[in-house]
């Protein structure tokens, strides 16, 4: 199974992570400390150039994807995101340990709504918008992940039946 073409998307999917980290910079840069700001924008550097590095490297690859290709993807997506985003949690401060840090990324990104920040008063605006922006990128990769495993039903014999 040639994964090339999965890894090929998935810096394209990095890259646009590391854009959306520019947004609660720019509200950071607004109305929050400068090390709240340099929290996003080292991590929002750091992914894209990882990003950009999977696009040149696999960018001789086919876009044919097939079933294995679509929930290879899928995992990487579930499994990679989280991470790179627990990044400007962990770099800020917020929350304390990388474990909640990580915790706080994966359940802004499976929008379940649970958090480990103590005081949500107290905690920098753009940390509250990196959690709203991870939770609209994990409904709409929900709705991606629900058509990716969908797809490959159509015209079967699952769907036909009436």
């Amino acid at each position: 199974m040639p994964a090339n073409a999965v890894f090929h998307l998935a810096g394209w999917v990095l890259l646009a992570l590391a854009v959306l980290m520019l947004l609660p910079a720019a509200v950071a840069l607004a109305t929050d400390p400068l090390p709240i700001v340099q929290a996003f924008v080292y991590p929002a550097v750091s992914v894209a150039f990882i990003g950009g590095a999977m696009v040149l490297a696999f960018r001789e690859s086919s876009t044919e994807f097939g079933r294995w290709q679509s929930l290879l993807f899928m995992a990487f997506v579930w499994t990679a995101i989280p991470v790179a985003a627990a990044l400007p949690f962990y770099a800020a401060g917020y929350p304390k340990t990388a474990v909640a840090a990580f915790f706080e990324a994966t359940s802004g990104f499976t929008t379940t709504g649970a958090t480990a920040i103590v005081d949500l008063a107290q905690t920098p605006k753009g940390i509250i918008v990196w959690r709203a922006v991870l939770q609209w990128a994990g409904g709409l990769a929900t709705l991606v992940a629900l058509v990716t495993i969908l797809s490959p039903l159509v015209g079967s014999e699952l769907l036909d039946r009436q």
